[in-house]
């Protein structure tokens, strides 16, 4: 280890935003932020080598990370939005439920389709978040723990759309007892026709369906997500508050994330202010 020198690691570290080093997409190179996993790791393996005196320093603390090339995230507008609303009117109650508690909960995908009925407090109308449901090639569906601490989470939501989860409860109940022994019980919202957890591109695929039916853009579904923080933060939500709803295990992260939408929202509010308080500094009296 003491022969590895920082030129090397940067050279290293480099190699990995270049086309090729993502096992996915040959055309790609990594994200950001895995290369600062990267990093990271290499990082505290030298920083014990460093403890056990087999090296005298720690190259990577010389290392220059590639430059974040943060896109603006697509988005409904307010009138997207409402006529998104609009076109679920009278469609399947499962999607219904999905998208509204997508855009009025902000969760993620995952959290979404691992949600379960007893997750929901009917008599607080307090939803929270337990465990998620991810998917891979090996393993197919399967369940697993929040993404982080924070991730494990409560939030108060509207009292209709407790109504809604029940009627979806109701409905399950009829399914089951038409399928009878054919019927999966998996306790979850959101299943497929018996009982079993649903798949996750069951509901990516629909919403872009809908979309395409009503001349709606589609962002996909974790755009609900933003869509949701950023209705906070326009709102005037300061940063813990909108950084415990989304389950952020930093207050950093949202902040990194919403910046821009921090800094509209001080702006909107700046100006509300020099509103309300003019001043007439530098002008004659009469």
């Amino acid at each position: 280890m003491d022969k590895i020198t920082a030129r090397q690691l940067q050279k290293f570290i480099s190699g990995l935003s270049e086309p090729g080093a993502n096992e996915k997409d040959a055309t790609k190179g990594l994200h950001p932020k895995s290369i600062r996993n990267y990093l990271s790791f290499v990082s505290s393996v030298f920083a014990y080598a460093l403890r056990m005196g087999v090296v005298k320093e720690n190259p990577c603390s010389r290392i220059v990370l590639p430059e974040r090339q943060e896109g603006e995230k697509k988005i409904f507008t307010i009138e997207e939005t409402q006529a998104f609303l609009d076109a679920l009117d009278g469609e399947p109650l499962r999607y219904v439920v999905f998208f509204v508690l997508a855009i009025f909960g902000g969760y993620r995908r995952e959290e979404l389709l691992g949600f379960e009925f007893r997750d929901f407090n009917f008599t607080t109308n307090v939803v929270t978040v337990e465990r998620v449901s991810l998917y891979d090639p090996a393993h197919g569906i399967f369940t697993g723990p929040p993404k982080t601490a924070r991730s494990h989470r409560s939030l108060k939501l509207p009292v209709w759309i407790f109504d809604m989860v029940k009627a979806l409860r109701a409905e399950q109940s009829m399914r089951r007892m038409e399928l009878g022994d054919q019927w999966h019980e998996s306790g979850r919202l959101f299943t497929k026709l018996d009982g079993s957890p649903a798949r996750p591109g069951d509901f990516y695929d629909w919403g872009k369906e809908l979309c395409e039916r009503h001349g709606l853009p589609w962002y996909g579904i974790h755009q609900f997500r933003h869509l949701n923080a950023s209705l906070l933060i326009a709102n005037h939500t300061d940063v813990r508050t909108v950084s415990a709803a989304l389950g952020h295990s930093q207050t950093s992260t949202t902040l990194n994330i919403y910046s821009h939408a921090f800094e509209t929202a001080q702006a909107e509010a700046s100006a509300g202010l020099a509103a309300a308080l003019p001043v007439n500094f530098g002008k004659k009296k009469a």
